[in-house]
């Protein structure tokens, strides 16, 4: 049923023939997983899509919180609970294990104690958001356009979910209420809706909006989600073929220009090599974001040209290129001419008018690449940037958005024994414990673990040693893994396999403020959405907008070269 949700992630799938594999629980949230922004040789006509020009990571991967949970749950439909890891997930506090489920009657039967008709409640809200998140595809179906997240929101009747924090949104529903059917509402806020959302978004509930949390939990709620068979990533490479546009790869893009004049924009892209130059190319009728603008090192700059008087130029018309001038403005190049003359003799020494080229700096990524040491943003430096919008936050309030944090998640695949019980202080874990999720109140440097036996000869499953997959924002000491797990395979101690860090997702923060879609004329921003809800189908949406802009776009370009005609 929560496939049904994903409408534009499921239709480009089916298009492309892609094989489709369900996944009975988990999580449904997306990465934003890379940042940086490069471009080679632009095509004289038709689309140029720039490819980003690292990955964190180092390649593409599936590690994302919403395969964890819905690894461990499948497998309750594929082997029965025994000793080693099977179907079991169980909920940790820091202290014990809450809750364990492992599939069977008894499990559901006292998840309905525990949880009362407060699990019921939260669904219910689920599918209230859902239902009204539908409407949008029948508006950009009739060629409905947002230049702000806020508009979008406003007119989906969501933009209040983003306003307080899930866990205070939880408490308002589940809690407060006085009525004598609905119970369980605590221990479903602080173990279950915790878990699920720390597991997705490795984020606790007062720092979710209330949005993110709905959608962190509706997979959970309707009991199925869904992966690309091959992985994710090649619903992107297959949409990429199928469109015929060219992926440039290559230099990362440093600048994005537009000229006044004409308003077409020009791509600076910096050179390949040590001490090469930077290389322009352009112009383009509109250019489109796609990747946050945190950690890009990208400049955006309005080019304008205007007359005014500069003393001591000479006849030839030099002029100082490149230097700074108090309102902000560089000068790039100027043309001048003689502002006074007697008998066509020049004057050298006077005022000279001068038609001037400058650039206005309007966003710039002041963190530089996102991989490298961080600083901080004074209120000064934010303050100098402007960008025009329709978003109610306009100017330096504007770049500063543009600045949103990401939440760092490390990826960790430890190949191990068995979890260890004194870990968990239990004498012994629950049979066929596949993956542990932690509450909000667990104090611990890890959000969840999951398990998958390694294979055995023959295609078999391995007999001893497992590879476990660690959720964390910090990176795991090797003391903390010796702890947590038992030796493998003739007592070996646990090890790393693979360690991975990536910017996973925006860095939640209800109240929300969003950057706007429409960053200037012709210039899209399609991560704008994201601190609402970081998940596929968001960002699917999202793209959805930003073409209808840039189509709306292109058609008040034609229209005014009709009537300039």
């Amino acid at each position: 049923m929560f496939w049904d949700y994903n409408r534009y992630v499921k239709a480009a799938a089916e298009s492309l023939g892609l094989t489709l594999k369900a996944h009975h629980g988990g999580g449904s949230s997306s990465s934003s997983h890379d940042r940086a922004s490069a471009a080679g040789e632009p095509l004289p006509t038709g689309p140029n899509i720039v490819e980003a020009a690292g990955k964190e990571d180092g390649g593409p991967a599936e590690t994302g919180g919403g395969t964890a949970a819905a690894a461990a749950t499948r497998r309750q439909q594929q082997r029965p609970a025994g000793d080693g890891p099977g179907g079991g997930l169980s909920l940790w506090d820091g202290e014990r294990l809450v809750f364990n489920m492992s599939g069977s009657w008894w499990d559901v039967a006292r998840a309905a104690v525990r949880y009362g008709t407060a699990a019921l409640a939260y669904r219910w809200r689920v599918a209230g958001a859902f239902r009204r998140f539908q409407r949008v595809y029948d508006l950009q179906a009739a060629g409905v356009s947002w230049e702000t997240p806020d508009a979008m929101l406003q007119q989906l009747g969501l933009f209040n979910q983003t306003q307080r924090s899930s866990r205070d949104y939880m408490e308002a529903h589940l809690l407060r209420p006085a009525a004598w059917w609905l119970w369980g509402g605590r221990a479903f806020i602080e173990e279950a809706a915790a878990a699920v959302g720390r597991c997705n978004y490795n984020q606790r509930t007062d720092q979710l909006n209330a949005l993110a949390g709905l959608v962190s939990y509706g997979p959970a709620a309707y009991g199925s989600v869904w992966a690309i068979e091959g992985g994710n990533r090649k619903l992107v490479s297959g949409l990429l073929a199928a469109s015929g546009a060219r992926l440039l790869r290559g230099g990362r893009v440093r600048a994005a220009r537009r000229h006044a004049g004409t308003g077409l924009w020009w791509l600076e892209v910096e050179g390949q090599g040590a001490g090469a130059a930077a290389a322009v190319y352009g112009p383009y009728q509109a250019v489109v974001l796609a990747a946050p603008l945190v950690g890009s090192g990208l400049v955006i700059e309005k080019e304008v040209e205007e007359d005014e008087l500069v003393a001591g130029v000479d006849s030839s018309g030099g002029g100082g290129g490149g230097s700074e001038s108090s309102n902000g403005f560089s000068r790039d190049s100027r043309a001048a001419h003689n502002a006074e003359s007697v008998g066509g003799d020049e004057r050298p020494g006077l005022h000279q008018r001068a038609a001037a080229t400058r650039r206005r700096l309007l966003f710039s990524d002041l963190a530089g690449s996102y991989g490298g040491a961080s600083q901080e943003h004074t209120s000064s430096d934010i303050g100098s940037s402007k960008i025009s919008s329709s978003s109610r936050a306009t100017g330096g309030d504007t770049a500063a958005l543009l600045q949103r944090p990401y939440q760092v998640t490390i990826t960790t695949f430890v190949a191990a024994g068995r979890l260890r019980p004194a870990f968990f202080n239990a004498t012994a874990l629950p049979p066929g414990l596949s993956a542990v999720l932690v509450t909000d109140s667990a104090r611990v440097p890890f959000a969840a673990v999951a398990a998958r036996r390694l294979a055995g000869p023959a295609g078999g499953e391995g007999n001893d040693e497992v590879v476990y997959k660690l959720f964390s924002s910090e990176p795991l000491a090797p003391e903390l893994l010796e702890r947590l797990f038992e030796p493998g395979p003739a007592q070996q101690a646990p090890r790393v396999l693979a360690s991975r860090r990536w910017y996973a997702y925006p860095r939640f923060a209800p109240p929300e403020r969003f950057p706007p879609f429409l960053l200037g004329p012709g210039l899209v921003y399609g991560n704008a959405l994201e601190p609402a809800a970081s998940a596929m189908e968001m960002a699917a949406v999202a793209a959805a907008n930003s073409a209808l802009l840039v189509a709306r776009h292109l058609q008040a370009a034609a229209a005014a070269a009709a009537v300039r005609q």
